[in-house]
């Protein structure tokens, strides 16, 4: 009986996780505008993790950092590695603003961006994801350890910092056929996620499928366009 059991417990567990991650994404994007504060050269309203302004083009000298969620955070942003964080939250990396629709290339309807304008962007960005995959792997691990509720902090570690990045980018119907190849594995690794020190090594596993798959549609579009 437990060997039926375990399985479904453990997939409905990876279902709650799913759902949470939507939820939690809903709430921060829905308090996100009462972050913003006066733009220092013009007084409008600006998002505190902009790098600049919309409406002026001013730039800001100290903007906020962002989270995994995409929410503004008290501490400041990493010059360097910030307009990044930015696009893999779906926001512009100029203003902040929340990007609409899926596209490899997206435009800010706020201020005008586009990645578009810059050829390295898509190499440059892709890196600057892998360099977290070995990080979210250990944790991957450690958390899949713990049989069961080990899948809900897990996925959504591995799903909001090497996988949605990627993916919030890909138009619907690209690399269908091979997105659900891998659910249909994620499924297959799931079940088994119960049984101790597997489940150590099933959820790295589905890590890396998810996000090599994502991976691969996301720089195939980049280099085709």
């Amino acid at each position: 009986m437990a060997l039926i059991l375990l399985p479904l417990l453990t997939l409905a567990v990876f279902g709650i996780a799913l759902v949470l991650l939507l939820l939690a994404g809903r709430y921060v994007e829905a308090r996100e505008k009462a972050t913003k504060a006066p733009c220092a050269n013009c007084a409008q309203m600006i998002y505190a993790c902009a790098t600049a302004c919309p409406h002026c083009k001013a730039p800001i000298k100290e903007p906020r950092a962002v989270g995994l969620l995409g929410g503004t955070q008290a501490r400041l942003a990493d010059p360097a590695s910030h307009p990044y964080r930015l696009i893999a939250v779906k926001r512009c990396p100029v203003c902040a603003t929340r990007l609409g629709r899926r596209a490899i290339r997206p435009t800010c309807e706020a201020c005008g961006y586009t990645v578009r304008d810059n050829p390295r962007f898509a190499p440059e960005y892709i890196a600057f994801i892998d360099r977290r995959v070995p990080l979210v792997c250990v944790a991957c691990f450690l958390l899949g350890l713990v049989p069961v509720l080990g899948v809900i902090p897990s996925v959504i570690t591995y799903r909001l910092a090497i996988v949605a990045p990627f993916r919030r980018y890909i138009p619907p119907g690209h690399g269908f056929v091979l997105r659900w190849g891998v659910r249909l594995v994620i499924l297959v690794l799931v079940a088994v996620q119960w049984v101790p020190v597997v489940g150590g090594f099933a959820v790295p596993a589905m890590a890396l499928i998810n996000y090599g798959a994502y991976r691969s549609v996301y720089r195939r579009l980049a280099q085709a366009r």
